[in-house]
């Protein structure tokens, strides 16, 4: 019987194969996370980074907060219209990383302006821009120390969801308190992001979220210590969208992207930026073959696009399990795609979400974007 391979290794022989043919391929960091135990009861201040009641909705397993939202299985979704909400993705990680967890990088943080001062309260909060009063939810993990620089990621929920059920269906906070990253959950005008061809007020009034989402980071820059090399921006559906765009828009600003559902509507994008992209095929909100009607490409439109853009190789499979895939490719900057088979319109390894399709458990989806960023700061 054939001698079973750990990951490591698995990735080291797809590694040194390739290199015998004279392929450049990294070696992905494909951890595969179950997600069946249930997040842990948080409660304290919001300064500490813990989740108050009020913000997620009562009990961490009550019911999604909001009505008809991406998190909370009502009517509105993405794709505007149908059930709407999770995104289907798969066992995401570096395409370009080793298997070990730490930076891939050695060089040292760049520390923003607010480094040296004391931190501010976290939960509800606002910002002013372009004229308009912008909220979010902040968390700071109990471990902050405002002498040390630490990564920040922008973590956008779906159309017609908000903040609260974002992180409610997402179990993020925990995972930013166990690992030390400041998150921020902002709120998108009436309920939705400007993310290109998606979605609602937001994308048909042209808002200039790609604006905001900057000027968020340079504002939490000032008040925090964040490291100016590893701010990221991940997202549902819409928030996926709009990570995409960031990509695309804001290269100097955010170091690599995890989508889940979400597709690219903008092009061209010029610089090379690290994504990773968790998607389902049975999502009937956000279609994996696309949809020509509201203008959406199809997930491999989607990666092609960036396998372009950032001048990668042929993608190689990197991980199977169970019913995820993963392929990724290296270049200028990594590309990953992770399929789930049979996945809804859901985020792996989240809260299950009844009318929107099957949730993976295989895999979290929080968990294997958030080991992307970790392998690719800003060069």
């Amino acid at each position: 019987m054939p001698r079973e391979l750990s990951l490591r290794d698995a990735l080291l022989e797809i590694s040194h194969r390739a290199a015998r043919r004279g392929v450049r391929i990294a070696a992905a960091a494909l951890l595969a996370v179950a997600c069946s135990e249930e997040t842990r009861r948080l409660d304290g201040a919001d300064a500490g980074g813990d989740i108050d009641a009020a913000d997620v909705g009562g009990r961490p397993d009550a019911g999604p907060p909001g009505a008809g939202d991406d998190a909370g299985g009502g009517a509105g979704n993405d794709a505007g219209g149908g059930a709407g909400n999770d995104a289907g993705g798969g066992a995401g990680n570096d395409a370009g990383g080793g298997a070990d967890a730490g930076p891939t990088d050695a060089a040292s943080p760049v520390g923003s302006a607010g480094c040296g001062t004391a931190a501010p309260a976290g939960g509800s909060r606002s910002l002013s821009f372009d004229g308009r009063s912008r909220s979010y939810i902040l968390r700071i993990p109990p471990r902050y120390d405002p002498s040390d620089p630490v990564p920040l990621v922008l973590a956008f929920h779906g159309f017609t969801s908000n903040p609260q059920a974002q992180e409610w269906l997402s179990r993020l906070t925990p995972l930013a308190e166990r690992e030390g990253f400041v998150v921020a959950y902002p709120q998108g005008v009436v309920n939705s992001w400007n993310g290109g061809a998606c979605c609602g007020v937001a994308s048909t009034t042209d808002v200039d979220d790609v604006g905001f989402a900057a000027a968020l980071v340079e504002h939490l820059s000032s008040e925090l210590c964040i490291d100016a090399r590893r701010v990221y921006a991940m997202g549902f559906s819409n928030g996926g969208f709009l990570s995409h765009r960031l990509a695309c828009e804001r290269p100097e600003v955010f170091a690599a992207v995890g989508s889940v559902a979400g597709l690219l509507t903008v092009s061209p994008c010029a610089t090379p930026v690290p994504v990773l992209q968790i998607h389902g095929t049975d999502d009937n909100v956000v279609p994996y073959n696309g949809n020509a009607l509201l203008g959406f490409p199809s997930v491999r439109e989607t990666i092609e696009a960036w396998r372009d853009t950032n001048r990668c190789g042929p993608l190689q499979t990197l991980f199977t399990r169970d019913d995820v895939r993963c392929d990724g490719c290296s270049g200028d900057a990594d590309v990953a795609l992770c399929t789930v088979d049979a996945g809804g319109h859901t985020w792996p390894g989240g809260r299950p979400l009844p009318g929107v399709g099957r949730t993976s458990h295989t895999i979290s989806a929080s968990e294997e974007i958030w080991q992307f960023f970790v392998e690719h700061p800003q060069p």
